[in-house]
């Protein structure tokens, strides 16, 4: 029978590009290239509860929010034999990210450059599929709430937008787009530091209470 593993997409926002979490692996094969964190699915575990155990004992976060993205299956995938692998992508906002003490083990590396690299079994091919699985999710979902801190303003949310698509979008096009849910979700109005110019406004994230009530994970991206 074919080994039942699971492997996690971990996401964060970065400056020009979605940062994913990456491990060296410590053993054969593929000793010392960089992997997603995973592993085997225990007895009496669902691949759900798998992933979150992943997670908690890879990273030390919990209560991330999570979705099944694909089964990969190929009977090559693993050189030690025949498995198959339940991917999963968690997303958490950069605001908790911390750095760890051991930044030679494992790293935050932009999501598209970690696509092309050189990674542990098909992991290259899992962060691709995720890419296009949050493309596809992002006019209809909360996904990019949760890559945002508890307030937020709209240019913060078009970054999100933007890193998620690869692309620029327009300002007044964005705020006309997202207006309507802006408004069920706005709290208050600060003025900017600085004194001068129209106060930014401050949004009240609808998935607040979904974010990581921990995080102490991944080296300098």
């Amino acid at each position: 029978m074919p080994l039942v593993t699971v492997e996690v997409v971990l996401l964060t926002a970065g400056e020009r590009d979605l940062l994913v979490y990456l491990r060296k692996r410590r053993e054969a094969p593929f000793e010392s290239v960089l992997s997603l964190p995973g592993g085997p699915v225990r007895i009496g575990e669902s691949t759900e509860e798998a992933a979150q155990r992943v997670l908690e004992t890879r990273t030390n976060l919990q209560g991330l929010y999570l979705q099944q993205l694909y089964t990969f299956s190929d009977p090559g995938r693993d050189p030690r034999g025949h498995s198959l692998s339940v991917a999963y992508y968690a997303l958490f906002p950069t605001t908790h990210q911390r750095p760890n003490a051991d930044p030679l083990e494992d790293a935050w590396v932009p999501l598209r450059a970690a696509i092309k690299r050189d990674l542990a079994f098909d992991h290259a091919g899992i962060l691709e599929a995720s890419l296009k699985r949050l493309q596809g999710r992002l006019n209809y979902t909360s996904d990019a709430y949760y890559l945002l801190p508890e307030r937020f303003t709209v240019p913060q949310l078009q970054h999100v937008h933007e890193l998620v698509l690869g692309s620029s979008l327009k300002p007044d096009v964005f705020t006309k787009r997202v207006r309507d849910t802006l408004k069920r979700h706005l709290t208050r109005e600060t003025a900017p530091s600085n004194g001068a110019g129209r106060p930014a406004r401050l949004y009240r994230n609808p998935v607040a209470s979904g974010h990581a009530s921990l995080a102490t994970v991944g080296g300098a991206p």
